[in-house]
């Protein structure tokens, strides 16, 4: 009695893990297919540098849906025209001239576990360093590298990635760069980083989310931007 008690458990523990391992693999195969269609955000691929004068070696960091550069760790003394770039590509083609490009701009601060704070705090504040991010080329977004402090979305229309002849292109590349415009020393802070994280297309005719929203350089590129703030 005891015995086949003991054995219609083990038949049961045994049915279980069966099912359990069916269950993983059905998702790691699931997965895999939505991988490779490209159906969540775009793998992002390392490139090369972004200009020839690059003279800095920088610290490049890719993931499976976010790039980042930033300076050589060492470096604390900084000279006006120090810089670091590099491009990346992403892994699939542009699905029509309709589709818009999307991807968050940061300092890296998930990566680094920054805390995203709900006070008026600036990181990187007066910092003399620029960044830009660019588009096959284009510039999309610039500035003083304090305008990182907080993650903010961009929206970009196809004529940023159309070649010549109005038809899609087969290579995105996304630059990003870093450069200094005045000597310095890095105080005792988090270094300024850049990158952006979890590309997408999606279809233009679609209505637009909600958010802080402005245009970038006189175009139709949507910014997102966080405005909370704390009442005082």
């Amino acid at each position: 009695m005891k015995d086949s008690k003991i054995r219609l458990h083990l038949r049961y523990l045994l049915r279980g893990a069966t099912g359990l391992v069916l269950i993983v693999t059905l998702l790691i195969l699931a997965g895999r297919w939505a991988e490779r269609l490209e159906l969540g955000f775009l793998r992002i691929m390392p490139g090369v540098s972004l200009a020839e004068n690059t003279n800095r070696d920088a610290v490049v960091m890719v993931s499976r849906s976010r790039a980042a550069i930033r300076f050589p760790d060492q470096l604390k003394a900084f000279r006006a025209g120090d810089e670091v770039s590099r491009i990346f590509v992403l892994s699939s083609p542009v699905p029509s001239t309709a589709h818009r490009l999307g991807f968050f701009v940061s300092g890296d601060q998930r990566a680094r576990a920054i805390p995203l704070l709900v006070t008026d705090f600036v990181f990187w504040r007066d910092l003399p360093i620029e960044y830009s991010v660019t588009v096959n080329g284009k510039v999309v977004s610039d500035g003083p590298i304090e305008q990182l402090s907080r993650p903010f979305f961009l929206d970009i229309p196809a004529r940023f990635f159309i070649s010549p002849d109005s038809l899609p292109s087969n290579a995105v590349k996304i630059g990003l760069k870093l450069r200094c415009i005045r000597d310095f020393t890095l105080p005792p802070q988090i270094p300024p980083a850049l990158a952006f994280e979890y590309p997408f297309y999606r279809d233009g005719s679609a209505g637009s989310g909600s958010g802080s929203v402005s245009s970038e350089h006189g175009s139709d590129i949507r910014v997102y931007k966080h405005t909370s703030s704390v009442s005082r």
